[in-house]
């Protein structure tokens, strides 16, 4: 089985972001893609604000903080941010014209390579 090293978070709404920050956290390179921009601006700014919030408490010292900020990057397009991935977190609204072209578009990167997992929010809890 592959190592992961690098992975891709499809949504950057608030469960996507709070995956995303914990990938970095956790030491992988993180993609957080969403296909629109305003989305991606707040989710790095609200992990940025998070992070320096986790200094401010002693959770992590900033050089922590600041690392796992570097391993985050952003996407506009599913392609993009699933192409170099070794896992694909999907936590995007349940809406079936989205769902077939992610999974059209996951089919076509990387072929059997990356691992998948689809996030859903229920009443307020995540489940895997």
């Amino acid at each position: 089985m592959t190592e992961i090293r690098t992975v891709a978070v499809i949504g950057a709404g608030i469960m996507g972001r709070g995956i995303a920050h914990a990938a970095a956290i956790g030491g992988y390179r993180t993609i957080l893609e969403d296909l629109l921009p305003n989305a991606l601006r707040k989710a790095e700014t609200e992990i940025r604000a998070n992070l320096d919030k986790a200094v401010e408490l002693g959770k992590v010292d900033a050089s922590e903080a600041d690392a796992a900020y570097a391993r985050l990057e952003f996407a506009g397009s599913v392609d993009e941010a699933a192409r170099e991935a070794d896992l694909v977190i999907e936590a995007v609204p349940e809406e079936m014209e989205y769902d077939s072209r992610f999974q059209y578009l996951l089919s076509q990167c990387h072929g059997n390579r990356q691992r998948h997992l689809s996030c859903e929010a229920v009443r307020g809890n995540a489940f895997l």
